[in-house]
């Protein structure tokens, strides 16, 4: 006698790609961050791991007063190298990967503080706001696991630290994974396989 009582469907991400060794372990991560998914990559901040996140035009500080060329913005958590997009109308600075900025204007970005400042070539118009920056975490890791931190407590999940992974089930949330994170993370031994 056959008793069907249903069906359980699972679904599983193939992460790591066999292509090398990988190796992966228990890391913390910060509470009340959501669910994150497997396959998410992570930033370290104070020790535990937070998503990793694409900020998008976001004011930088400075008085706008058709004088002032000198802004900063504080991110206040590392930022991913090279991916450091400040602009004002039609000037446009950008990250070169090394600390420095150039384009229209130069500057520096301390990438473990994310403290960044800008001197524009052009002083804004009064009336025109400030310059906006763009910005991506410093990757550390990727998630293994689909990990739970809403409850209000750090949780610990599996994270791949040294390895291949399939780029397609990798992301940065709703973002796409861009090429100076998939850089920065090859330089810390994740590597990107189609």
């Amino acid at each position: 006698m056959n008793i069907n009582v249903g069906s359980i469907t699972v679904e599983q991400k193939r992460i790591i790609h066999p292509v090398i060794p990988h190796i992966a372990g228990s890391r913390l991560f910060t509470a009340d961050k959501g669910v994150i998914s497997a396959g998410r990559i992570m930033t370290e901040v104070s020790g535990s791991l937070v998503p990793c996140m694409f900020t998008e035009d976001e004011d930088m500080t400075g008085l706008v007063n058709g004088t002032n060329k000198v802004y900063t913005y504080a991110a206040g958590k590392p930022i991913c190298p090279g991916t450091v997009v400040i602009t004002h109308g039609d000037q446009e600075v950008t990250d070169d990967g090394t600390g420095g900025l150039q384009g229209d204007g130069s500057g520096t970005v301390h990438y473990d503080t994310g403290d960044v400042s800008v001197t524009l070539d052009a002083a804004p118009a009064e009336a025109s706001g400030a310059p906006v920056i763009s910005l991506v975490d410093d990757p550390e890791c990727i998630a293994l696991d689909k990990v739970n931190t809403v409850a209000g407590a750090d949780a610990s999940g599996l994270v791949l630290t040294f390895g291949a992974v399939v780029s397609k089930e990798v992301n940065l949330g709703e973002d796409e994974v861009t090429a100076g994170v998939k850089t920065r993370l090859k330089s810390k031994g994740i590597h990107f396989i189609q």
